[in-house]
């Protein structure tokens, strides 16, 4: 095993656990500041991949985003679901930039702006997910996991199976490390991992086949998400949006495909189970 492998496994060894125990067993007021000092962290990333001089602006910005969630947090949980939609159009959209991935790539005042709005958007529609699922829908604790489950498990599939089998790559101007056969691999590993899950959780029938739908397609929005997070960091010439966890790098790095899929399963969840 590669030194750099060992000490990815060894951070998510710590990092999942501590995961799964901060979704059951923190309060609602609690869960909701810690997924808030996340993704401000992921925002404080975003804008300087943005391209946002300076970090005085990069903390008015962060600390707006902050008032934001506060507000957010005010709101009645259906109407978290709002910005979650509003995250889950703008990943429609940004499918378009895999397309034309210099788009926006110039450091112009224009292109800061945009790329710091889309990094709100996204990331109010992320909280906005995380916080619904957990604390508003029955049972909403142990769907989340499920959620993270299906995201960072179809990851693991993907980094596996793509290193080992390689061929074509997925998309060679914006990830030349992903292949087709690791986004079969996740898809392959996912469905009886989804199909395992949602009966767990107590569906049947029409209803479970919905919710592995759901998956498949937040699956496929994560790697979205993953390619976009790319193109940012190929524009700003970086590795990595970060280093705060060893062998994965920074929030972005690592909340990524997770952050593109909470809106979606949101918004499905809220229909499957209404």
């Amino acid at each position: 095993m590669s030194s750099g492998l060992r000490t990815r496994l060894l951070t998510s060894l710590v990092l999942a656990p501590s995961v799964v125990l901060a979704i059951l067993y923190l309060p609602r007021w609690g869960f909701a500041i810690l997924v808030s000092v996340m993704m401000l962290a992921a925002f404080w990333e975003w804008s300087r991949l943005s391209g946002v001089p300076g970090r005085p602006l990069r903390a008015v910005l962060t600390i707006l985003l902050g008032l934001a969630f506060v507000g957010l947090a005010m709101q009645p949980h259906e109407r978290l679901l709002w910005p979650a939609a509003v995250a889950v159009a703008f990943w429609a959209l940004a499918l378009f930039w895999l397309f034309a991935p210099q788009f926006a790539a110039s450091d112009t005042p224009t292109h800061r702006i945009l790329k710091t709005l889309a990094g709100i958007i996204l990331l109010c529609g992320a909280w906005a997910g995380a916080v619904h699922i957990r604390d508003g829908l029955p049972g909403g604790p142990t769907w989340l996991i499920v959620c993270l489950a299906v995201i960072y498990g179809g990851d693991s599939f993907a980094y596996f199976v793509g290193s080992r089998v390689g061929g074509r790559k997925l998309a060679p101007r914006i990830s030349p490390g992903k292949t087709w056969a690791g986004l079969s691999g996740a898809v392959a590993g996912v469905a009886p991992l989804a199909l395992a899950l949602g009966w767990l959780k107590g569906l049947e029938g029409r209803t479970l086949a919905l919710w592995m739908l759901l998956a498949m397609a937040c699956l496929l929005l994560s790697v979205l998400g993953d390619l976009v997070e790319s193109i940012m960091k190929r524009h700003r010439q970086v590795k990595d949006s970060g280093r705060l966890f060893p062998g994965h790098g920074g929030v972005l790095d690592r909340g990524d495909s997770l952050f593109a899929a909470l809106p979606a399963f949101a918004l499905g969840l809220a229909w499957l189970l209404s």
